[in-house]
């Protein structure tokens, strides 16, 4: 005897299946091959006439595209094949220039009704579903300058302290740190009281020629002080990097060291190439500095351009001391609010080592002006010939200082306090950067791939 069910069994088995078989269709629609555009700068949109100009600049090359579509901040046109992309996504870099990224990407071909419904290729591994990769390579250089630069700052600050005169003490091109006294006594102390607080560093004293009434001390890493420079950058930019990736959301990512100084970045299934180049590329950090003022002299005062919410230059320079109070290295959070007048702004925390020191230094600073300035490490992509003739790309980093931020100081600060004067999209990525952890050093990319899988 047969086995009988309810008539509802049998509908709800069915309305599974059809189900099932609706929203598995999107997996048999092979992507296309496209070239993704999109600003350096999230507070920018692309418009109509940046589509024409990708558009002229393809057809010039005689590249056959099609699908081309503009949605606010990205741009995004199909090419033929994968050959094609690769080489429309250099003519697009050359013609655009600087301020944008340009990365490839599988576009989507799933039908409109059928994503209307929620419908997506399933999400799997870089090498069932494609993705893209990235090899990123490290500026460790800049890292071993930008530490001898704070060491600099905090020798002044020690000898200083235990009233060691010093005529100059500064950080040259070379890394070194150059100090120079009046007497040899003097400067025999100033090694002896750096010494132990610095063991990184080696101290030599050139002889001094009979007659001279300059005494110097010369400051240098050891190379192990470099090697473990290199690695701490290493590994903080793979930390940072990780948590970027976690931000964007990626299923399983692959973030790990290559060699000596650089970084495999593969990020399965990505559905926005160009935001993830942007947002893993970027390297922005924050310094907290004294506005100058009459007592600041020349040599402590540097200039640089303000921004507002839109990203444009405001008429006037701030100008600022050159030493800095605190840096975004020692944020420990940071989330997008409101202000009182209902303004984006991002809520800063600070560790206790931060904290302290922005408390010393703002006490005693009180009615006094306070800018906050943010640094972009920028790539500009240029297409140039290289020996043999052949078209290829070069990376060359640049670094962009502006001020965001400059208010009067009303009260002491600690760990926890805001920044104003952003716009919503550059509110939220400065807290992604922040909270993600800064990057200890710039990188640029040296090898982008897209890996697309493709049906029988």
């Amino acid at each position: 005897m047969l086995n009988r069910y309810p008539l509802w069994k049998y509908l709800m088995l069915v309305a599974i299946t059809v189900i099932a078989f609706i929203y598995s269709i999107p997996n048999i629609y092979v992507p296309d091959p496209a070239v993704q555009v999109s600003t350096e700068s999230s507070g920018s949109v692309l418009v109509e006439a940046d589509l024409k100009k990708i558009e002229s600049a393809l057809t010039k090359a005689e590249i056959e595209f099609f699908g081309s579509e503009l949605s606010g901040k990205t741009a995004m046109v199909r090419v033929k094949d994968r050959d094609h992309q690769m080489l429309a996504r250099k003519v697009i870099q050359k013609s655009l220039g600087d301020g944008y990224v340009v990365a490839m990407k599988n576009a989507q071909t799933t039908p409109q009704w059928l994503q209307s419904l929620g419908g997506a290729p399933m999400k799997l591994g870089l090498d069932l579903a494609g993705g893209v990769h990235f090899l990123l390579e490290v500026d460790t250089p800049s890292a071993i300058t930008k530490r001898q630069e704070i060491n600099a700052d905090e020798m002044k600050e020690k000898l200083r302290k235990e009233k060691i005169r010093y005529l100059t003490l500064s950080h040259n091109t070379n890394n070194e740190i150059i100090g120079r006294f009046k007497s040899a006594e003097v400067r025999d102390n100033a090694i002896s009281e750096l010494r132990s607080e610095y063991p990184q560093l080696s101290f030599l004293a050139p002889e001094e020629k009979e007659g001279t009434t300059e005494f110097t001390f010369i400051a240098t890493f050891t190379e192990a002080a470099i090697i473990n420079i290199e690695d701490y950058a290493i590994e903080q930019n793979l930390v940072a990097l990780r948590n970027r990736v976690n931000e964007l959301g990626v299923s399983e990512p692959i973030v790990q060291r290559q060699g000596r100084n650089r970084i495999i970045v593969q990020l399965p299934g990505v559905q926005d190439p160009a935001e993830a180049k942007r947002v893993i590329g970027k390297t922005a950090n924050l310094e907290f500095r004294l506005s100058a003022d009459s007592n600041t002299p020349v040599l402590n005062q540097e200039q640089f351009k303000r921004k507002n919410s839109r990203e444009q230059a405001i008429n006037g320079n701030a100008i600022l001391e050159r030493q800095i109070i605190v840096t975004g290295d020692r944020v420990t959070d940071a989330q997008v609010t409101l202000t009182q007048d209902n303004l984006p702004a991002v809520s800063i925390k600070l560790d206790g080592q931060g904290g302290d020191k922005m408390y010393l230094v703002t006490r005693k600073n009180i009615k006094r002006p306070m800018g906050i300035l943010f640094i972009e490490y920028k790539n500009r992509t240029e297409i140039v010939k290289n020996a043999q003739g052949e078209e290829v790309e070069k990376n060359t980093q640049y670094v962009e200082k502006t001020v965001i931020s400059e208010a009067t100081i009303q009260s002491a600060l600690g760990t926890n306090f805001q920044i104003t004067g952003l716009g919503d999209a550059e509110a939220a990525e400065l807290a992604l950067l922040l909270r993600a952890g800064a990057l200890a050093a710039p990188m640029h990319f040296v090898e982008e791939r897209v890996i697309a899988i493709f049906g029988c």
